[in-house]
Formats: structure tokens, sequence, C-alpha cells
């Protein structure tokens, strides 16, 4: 299953006439951001924005994943921990 063709945009929450932020696409709605107790409007708009830029993300990830693994094979190659590297690339493949 794909996920909703982007671009995605926001709805800020204020707390008043918006309650939940909301992620929206030209085709409709895609989700809405909430949270489970005192959850910070600030916090919750922010995840608002983090998730309406996922397809833009999305878009660039083949892009940053062939420099990620260049970047990887230079810093393994001189002795850096690469281990933290390998789980980003392993999520980003959605191999975790």
């Amino acid at each position: 299953m794909k996920h909703t063709p982007g671009p995605w945009n926001r709805i800020i929450a204020d707390g008043y006439t918006v309650r939940h932020p909301q992620i929206y696409s030209d085709t409709g709605p895609v989700a809405n951001a909430t949270w489970l107790g005192d959850g910070r409007l600030d916090e919750l708009n922010a995840n608002a924005r983090l998730i309406a830029a996922a397809p833009d993300l999305l878009k660039q990830r083949d892009e940053l994943l062939i420099v990620l693994k260049q970047a990887h094979r230079f810093l393994r190659k001189n002795g850096y921990d690469m281990t933290d590297i390998d789980a980003i690339i392993a999520k980003v493949e959605d191999k975790s």
C-alpha cells in the first residue's frame, strides 16, 4: 500500500477553534495529530509539521541514502563505530 500522495499541508491548532493539528493533501484529510495526557500545544504543532513534511522527506530519501551509504563506507574504513548508521539505513530501507 502506498501513502497518500504529497504535498501535505497542515492546519495548526490554537487550542480553541482548532483543538488538534490536521494534516491534509489535495485529495483530502491525511491525519490528525493528537496527544494522550497533557501534551503541549507547541509540541503537538511541531509533530504536525514533521508529519506534513513526510512526503517531501520520502522524495529525497534515495539521494540521502546514497550519501549516507558513501559516508558509512568511508567512516567504517577509518575505524568509526557505525552501529547507529547501520540502524538508520535499516529503518529507511524498512528492514528494522
